[in-house]
Order: C-alpha cells, then sequence, then structure tokens
C-alpha cells in the first residue's frame, strides 16, 4: 500500500512511501482501537467516513470490518443535513440485515 507522505507548493503530490502488510495490520487495529475507546462504539454501529481516496480510507475500513462496525461513505459535496439524515436511513436498514 502507498502513501503520499507530502506535497511540493503548487499541490503536486511527491514521492510514495510503501508500507508492508504488517504496519497496516498494526495502523487499522490503533484506527479500531480508537474508535472503540474514544468514540466507545458497539458492533453494527454506524461510522461515517469522510475521506478522499487514499490508504487512510482502507485502513478505516479495514480497522470497521475488525470491530463489525458498519462504515457508510460521505461524499464531500453532500449537504450534512442530508448525510445525517441519509446516515439514519443507513442504520435502520443495516440493523435489520445484521440483527
Amino acid at each position: 500500500m502507498g502513501v503520499v507522505i507530502a506535497r511540493d507548493s503548487q499541490g503536486k503530490a511527491g514521492p510514495y512511501t510503501w508500507i508492508t502488510y504488517n504496519q497496516a495490520h498494526a495502523r487499522a487495529q490503533r484506527i479500531a482501537t480508537g474508535l472503540h475507546t474514544r468514540l466507545q462504539l458497539q458492533r453494527q454501529d454506524v461510522v461515517g467516513v469522510l475521506s478522499k481516496n487514499r490508504a487512510l480510507w482502507i485502513l478505516t475500513e479495514t480497522a470497521c470490518n475488525r470491530m463489525g462496525y458498519v462504515s457508510s461513505p460521505m461524499p464531500k459535496s453532500c449537504e450534512m443535513s442530508r448525510m445525517l439524515r441519509d446516515e439514519q436511513n443507513a442504520a435502520s436498514e443495516s440493523r435489520r440485515w445484521f440483527s
């Protein structure tokens, strides 16, 4: 998995830094632990993921899968009220499927 560490003054991405499977596993585990301990999430809770398409997104998805959370992508272009309404609908649908 490649991660861009820095961008130049014009916003152009620098070279990728590659991480191993073990490093990806450790990072996903830290995210999972943070979601559980800091937010006190439980299995089947819905986690809205607002991120660009990059390694952090994949690591967050992996963390959610590991803990049994339902991840829901949230597009940057949506209004917050619409996202919250859609998340409530997604949560009730998810619980129906996983119950």
